[in-house]
């Protein structure tokens, strides 16, 4: 059974060698994961929340609130790619929201670069309906619980 729990400094250290692994930096459009960490854990509106599996931190998703919707992003670990953990984390997600974060939404959004094909399957095989494209060429996806 998967848990979700605020990240700890020490998780995010393993999160941020995952990025230097080939199939998350070409995907995650983040430079500086330090200033990163400091912005996530210091805006109100933001949370990082480990993925664990059995105590075993298999991800991450950060939840940006904006207003009754929240925007995510999210990291499975790279040697558990292609295994099901990216679609068993969100669909747990989604499927828990209100028990995870303590309060209900109308929507959860999340974008992805079109020749991210994993994530793209990932999203829709969780329920998430993809919606158009952004200013940014990337793919938006919605869910609403």
């Amino acid at each position: 059974m998967l848990n979700f729990n605020i990240m700890t400094e020490t998780q995010f250290a393993i999160v941020k060698q995952w990025a230097e692994h080939k199939t998350v930096s070409e995907n995650i459009a983040i430079d500086d994961w330090d200033s990163y960490w400091i912005y996530a854990t210091n805006d109100p509106n933001t949370t990082v929340l480990s993925i664990l599996d059995k105590e075993i931190l298999v991800g991450k998703i950060t939840v940006e609130k904006d207003g009754d919707a929240i925007n995510i992003d999210y990291i499975i670990a790279p040697e558990l790619h292609g295994k099901g953990i990216g679609t068993l984390s969100l669909t747990y997600f989604t499927q828990n929201i209100e028990k995870i974060l303590g309060y209900k939404l109308i929507s959860i959004n999340a974008y992805v670069e079109p020749e991210h094909l994993a994530s793209v399957r990932c999203l829709e095989k969780s329920g998430f309906i993809h919606t158009g494209t952004d200013n940014d060429n990337c793919m938006e996806f919605i869910f609403r619980p």
